[in-house]
């Protein structure tokens, strides 16, 4: 009996998972996303649409006039990558114990054109939806931060960089056909 409680936890495990990346999936849907909170630690403030955004860091829910008082951008910068953390662990415990999703993840055919998040969106199984939808998601956030790498290089420490950089390097090859795949 014994025996079956390694398995049971595991799938119980794969299962909190798969609910976890659906939920940050949801929330990258207008009608599914939460508000913004006043001091946003470890959220996706790039699944929010909005047209109106910081000047410096580009991201919605604060306004900084300049490089030099940025706090408010070095908070919703190391908030996002936090939340990608998140993200990461979950992709890679899935992508190590559940089958399908592994299959999932090799099958993923990541564009260029992703990153705009345009176009039809994957169906099909839970896991090609998951794999598909958030490596759209990475896209963007890997975009978004190539676009303000100068300024991040300024408002971020060295330790914070390393942390993005260590981040992109797990969830690139994971997802955009490199480490961890064949």
């Amino acid at each position: 009996m014994t025996s079956t409680l390694p398995d049971h936890d595991a799938a119980d495990r794969v299962r909190q998972s798969l609910t976890f990346l659906s939920g940050v999936i949801r929330e990258m849907n207008p009608a599914g996303h939460k508000a913004i909170p006043a001091n946003p630690d470890r959220f996706n403030l790039l699944a929010r649409s909005t047209f109106v955004g910081c000047r410096i860091c580009q991201l919605p829910g604060h306004s900084s006039a300049n490089i030099n008082n940025s706090a408010a951008c070095r908070a919703a910068l190391l908030s996002l990558i936090g939340f990608w953390e998140d993200v990461a662990a979950h992709l890679s415990f899935l992508f190590q114990n559940c089958e399908r999703f592994t299959k999932a993840v090799q099958e993923n055919k990541p564009t260029y054109e992703m990153r705009l998040d345009v176009g039809g969106l994957k169906g099909g199984d839970l896991e090609d939806v998951l794999v598909e939808r958030l490596t759209r998601a990475w896209l963007k956030f890997v975009a978004h931060f190539s676009r303000i790498r100068a300024k991040a290089n300024a408002m971020l420490m060295k330790e914070e960089l390393e942390r993005y950089e260590a981040l992109a390097a797990g969830v690139n090859g994971l997802l955009l056909d490199g480490l961890t795949r064949k």
